[in-house]
């Protein structure tokens, strides 16, 4: 939050923007603007998210006529994680905070099992080359969102959402035509409450996505470790799958956290904002208005239904967590099986050496003995009629020698090569 404000806020959001966002083409995004007043809620829905690259009146209206704060913009530039802001005014209260989240969308037409849906998003290297060759199990969208509650003593409550999900939505709508739309009026952050519930739809559909695709690569590597025919795992083993889904997981693990850091936010601004007003009831004794009663019983709501959440969210997180440790687990054995594997490559060759080794150490006391004894072994002598070649006396005395030399060489090798099998055992 900032102590001073910029005269001219959207220009200033504008050149930051500029500055920092990627040029992204442009696409249409939900702006809502949600009115709680006496009567029936008031919607109005307009284009463009939080974003000066999507909208330019919107912009301008959402920034001036709602009042918003450059923080909320501030915060969109930088692409935060986690937001809460809460911040009291001349007429009444800011709050709003900023969700971004993986988005993972799986999809059966491959014929190989769950894949994620590539989307090329903000990836630089993806909009720089058209003809971009996908990873396996890649993707670059986010599901990104930004909320912003303003609350006045006459003009009741206005929810501005930027980039609501389906999701969000829904809770909402759902809410505008329930008759208990008019609790909004006297504790407003029920309204995030409702946010928070569709932002866990959004969140815990993503980890079951997740799961979903992973365990298709899961059995694949299981396949691959089991078979005792596969003479090359290492380039069917997905390392690269495995390693954006573990990629994935982190992100979603990081939008889990700032969801459960954004509810306890929330209740602490709830307990920070509710202490004065008990200390006016108490005060004012027995004349309690039958208005504060119902705000303190529905403050108590928000309380109960805050804390639910967080359990959810600490459920999602629990999956979550058990899916990171199976994904190390899968990476490890394929890493292991492709090391093994490799090594025995690294033994069949040493087993040819051996058998290279055997078949010189076979001929060597021959060759020995020749060389010594010389190369006369054969006599030849020429006439006019033929050409007569006799053994020499020296080649019976060779071979008397040679064959009882390689019999006791290859004796002493078979002692030798038994000998280091029998004492590789006793140890």
């Amino acid at each position: 939050m900032s102590w001073i404000e910029s005269p001219y806020p959207h220009q200033a959001f504008a050149g930051a923007a500029d500055e920092v966002l990627p040029a992204l083409p442009p696409q249409r995004f939900a702006f809502d603007v949600r009115e709680f007043g006496a009567g029936i809620p008031n919607v109005r829905s307009l284009d463009g998210l939080d974003d000066p690259n999507y909208c330019a009146t919107p912009c301008e209206l959402r920034i001036v006529v709602l009042g918003i704060p450059s923080s909320f913009s501030n915060e969109r530039v930088h692409s935060v994680s986690h937001s809460f802001g809460a911040i009291p005014d001349q007429g009444g209260t800011n709050t709003w905070f900023h969700f971004l989240c993986k988005n993972i969308s799986i999809s059966n037409d491959s014929g190989n099992g769950p894949e994620v849906v590539y989307s090329r998003g903000a990836n630089p290297l993806a909009r720089a080359s058209p003809n971009h060759n996908p990873l396996p199990q890649a993707d670059y969208s986010y599901l990104r969102s930004g909320f912003f509650l303003r609350t006045t003593a006459d003009a009741g409550t206005t929810l501005a959402c930027f980039g609501a999900s389906p999701q969000v939505r829904a809770r909402l709508q759902g809410f505008i035509a329930h008759s208990s739309r008019n609790d909004a009026i006297a504790e407003p952050y029920l309204l995030l409450d409702l946010i928070i519930d569709g932002l866990f739809k959004d969140v815990d559909d993503n980890v079951l996505n997740m799961g979903t695709v992973f365990g298709a690569l899961e059995h694949l590597t299981l396949t691959l470790s089991n078979s005792r025919h596969e003479r090359n795992i290492g380039r069917k083993m997905p390392f690269v799958a495995l390693h954006n889904v573990a990629k994935h997981i982190v992100h979603l693990g990081e939008a889990l956290e700032s969801c459960l850091f954004l509810i306890d936010s929330i209740m602490a601004e709830i307990d920070a904002k509710d202490s004065p007003n008990a200390a006016a009831s108490a005060r004012t004794g027995s004349g309690s208005t039958t208005t504060t009663l119902t705000s303190m019983t529905t403050t108590s709501q928000l309380r109960s239904s805050l804390l639910y959440h967080r359990s959810l969210f600490r459920s999602t997180q629990l999956r979550l967590t058990s899916l990171s440790k199976r994904v190390d687990n899968a990476i490890n054995l394929a890493f292991n099986m492709v090391t093994q594997q490799d090594s025995m490559l690294m033994i069949q060759d040493s087993s040819s050496m051996k058998i290279i080794a055997a078949i010189t150490l076979l001929f060597l006391p021959t060759t020995t003995v020749a060389t010594v004894i010389g190369s006369q072994l054969f006599l030849s002598s020429v006439s006019e009629d033929n050409w007569l070649i006799q053994t020499s006396p020296l080649f019976m005395r060779m071979w008397f020698i040679a064959v009882p030399l390689t019999l006791i060489v290859g004796v002493l090798a078979l002692a030798w090569h038994w000998w280091n099998i029998a004492s590789s055992r006793s140890k």
